[in-house]
């Protein structure tokens, strides 16, 4: 331990700046390292999200590609639920959004076109978002879609 009264004033100042430097370098470390961690966390949360948005490639297809939501239930192509599926995985993004795990940036750079997709489909409009029985229960949808300055016509 060292005594502070049996040291020169020289000393006392060079000890005094080593533990300040040293302790403001221990923070920038953990700041970093906390700043990587959190990167690789969102990276990895990208990865998985994208896994399940694989999961329904057909409905993906069906909107993107002019095809429709209508037509392709028409030809069973898919059913109701995994249209509503798709959208649900939109309304967990906007909760990661909310909760601060997402930047903003990351989800209208990789998912803005897909909502757009979902939101420009006539039969989506009709049934799930423009329908006030049926609107209410996609809040959250209908939420990210504002956050992205997606407009929903109805």
């Amino acid at each position: 331990m060292i005594n502070i009264g049996e040291l020169s004033g020289n000393t006392l100042v060079a000890t005094l700046v080593g533990a300040a430097i040293g302790f403001f370098a221990s923070l920038f470390t953990v700041w970093r390292t906390n700043r990587v961690v959190r990167q690789v966390a969102m990276a990895q949360l990208l990865l998985d999200f994208d896994r399940r948005l694989d999961e329904f490639k057909d409905v993906h297809v069906a909107v993107r590609g002019g095809i429709g939501i209508e037509a392709s239930l028409d030809k069973e192509l898919f059913m109701i639920n995994e249209v509503e599926a798709y959208m649900g995985c939109f309304e967990r993004l906007d909760t990661f959004l909310e909760r601060k795990l997402i930047d903003k940036a990351y989800i209208e750079d990789f998912y803005k076109y897909r909502a757009s997709n979902l939101v420009n489909d006539t039969w989506i409009r009709k049934y799930k978002l423009c329908n006030s029985g049926v609107a209410s229960g996609w809040k959250r949808f209908i939420h990210l879609c504002r956050e992205m300055d997606i407009k929903i016509q109805c």
